[in-house]
């Protein structure tokens, strides 16, 4: 079904010129989004098709508007569902265009349903091969997914080939929305803009709960913060601390909060303990080797002294030094048994190293 749909799709891809509704949309004088939202656009100014400033890139005027510095139209959640679908077929008529104008492709004259149906029934599925080519780029779908799948898959081969060896790191990288002062000091900012100063001095008073919702307010802002962050990470800290010379990643929201976090495979420079972990027999003796690894080569130890675990504690905030950055420390020793007992209280086996 998902064929036949994105076959119809590329099949009207083009905006008929009879067609009130696309020339509408399509019209530089209609101004459709000013319009439709009226409160988001004062005065009728700033839409797609803008009279004076002329066309823009459907992608770059809908970053700029989710952007804006009062959140007006991040926050308005119809609106960002309208932009990002407007984005989406905006793009997928720009490239189905290109299969009617190729002759590699479905070309001037491509079959019909009907024609296409006789085709399969005859074992001819070189239509549907397009299709799944062309859907590679519709995001979401099923072979945008297999597509994504692939990717990884080569990227493996690829370093094999080159000798590099497979991905011996898997990493995640949660975001903490709610703790990096960084980040409190520009959602601050950002309630201000949007007039909302109780809120925004509820957060720099280090309230949590107003802290959790502005993250969650303003997620893109959010997002692009921890996207910043995570790369300086890669680059600066774990490429020397774990000996990383390559990795591959993936983006996620967490279900329910919808709060980003990254998954990661990386390649490290040392992959000889890879053979003793390999000949290992039981899972007791592959931990031993990657704690001995850990050790060793990463200089990862547990000892400091901190409290027994306890499922129901949770840090303090604003006194957690998850809250403060390393250049406000004073106490570095103090400093590290409370950053232990914040962040990796847990029961522990051989192979939390």
């Amino acid at each position: 079904s998902f064929i036949a749909i994105t076959y119809v799709h590329v099949l009207r891809s083009q905006p008929p010129l009879n067609s009130l509704t696309f020339s509408r949309e399509y019209d530089p004088t209609q101004s459709v989004f000013c319009n439709a939202y009226p409160w988001l656009f004062p005065g009728g100014v700033g839409d797609l098709y803008d009279i004076k400033r002329g066309k823009m890139c459907p992608k770059e005027w809908g970053r700029h508007l989710l952007h804006y510095y009062d959140g007006r139209f991040l926050n308005d959640q119809m609106f960002s569902l309208f932009v990002f679908n407007s984005i989406e077929r905006h793009e997928n008529n720009r490239q189905g265009s290109y299969f009617f104008t190729s002759g590699k492709f479905l070309g001037q004259n491509p079959p019909t349903i009907e024609e296409l149906k006789e085709k399969l029934k005859a074992g001819d599925d070189k239509y549907i091969q397009m299709l799944r080519y062309y859907a590679r780029n519709i995001k979401g779908s099923d072979n945008y997914w297999r597509a994504k799948t692939q990717e990884l898959e080569s990227w493996i081969q690829h370093h094999i080939s080159r000798g590099r060896g497979p991905p011996t790191f898997f990493i995640t990288l949660s975001c903490a929305e709610n703790w990096w002062p960084d980040l409190c000091r520009k959602l601050a900012q950002l309630e201000r803009h949007a007039k909302n100063d109780v809120a925004a001095q509820e957060i720099e008073n280090n309230d949590f709960r107003a802290m959790k919702k502005a993250a969650k307010k303003y997620p893109l802002f959010v997002n692009d913060f921890f996207m910043k962050r995570a790369r300086k990470f890669m680059n600066e800290v774990l490429k020397d601390v774990l000996g990383i010379e390559h990795y591959w990643g993936r983006v996620k929201f967490a279900p329910g909060r919808g709060q980003i976090h990254l998954h990661m495979l990386g390649i490290a420079k040392d992959r000889a303990y890879l053979n003793d972990f390999y000949q290992a027999k039981t899972l007791e003796d592959k931990a031993a080797v990657v704690d001995q690894y850990a050790r060793e080569k990463l200089d990862m130890t547990a000892d400091v002294k901190i409290k027994d675990d306890d499922k129901k504690y949770f840090p303090p905030h604003p006194e957690s030094p998850l809250s403060r950055k390393y250049c406000e420390v004073i106490d570095e020793s103090k400093y590290v048994r409370l950053l232990c007992q914040d962040r990796m209280c847990h029961h522990c086996n051989k192979f939390c190293m």
